[in-house]
């Protein structure tokens, strides 16, 4: 009879520390619930990358445009320099 009142308090004490393990991990998951939420807000959405690939477009064509230009005028530069050479 003895050996069952050990056996009983010896689980009971495995029981309330396993309680206690739990209550920790209960814890835990709510430290990692609340990191999880702090980094959804902070990545971008589908719609913010969609505006800034449509922002770097419209600026690259922007560019491209006046490199265009400036090709267009060296070339021209060019041109005359050339006319100007022959002239000497």
């Amino acid at each position: 009879m003895q050996d069952v009142k050990s056996d009983i308090t010896d689980m009971k004490s495995e029981i309330t520390g396993m309680k206690t393990e739990i209550c920790g991990m209960k814890s835990e998951i709510g430290g990692m619930k609340s990191e999880i939420a702090d980094i959804r807000s902070d990545m971008a959405t589908k719609d913010d990358l969609e505006s800034v690939r449509k922002e770097l477009k419209q600026e690259i064509q922007t560019l491209y445009d006046e490199v265009q230009e400036l090709r267009e005028d060296l070339r021209l530069n060019r041109k005359i320099t050339a006319q100007n050479t022959y002239d000497i």
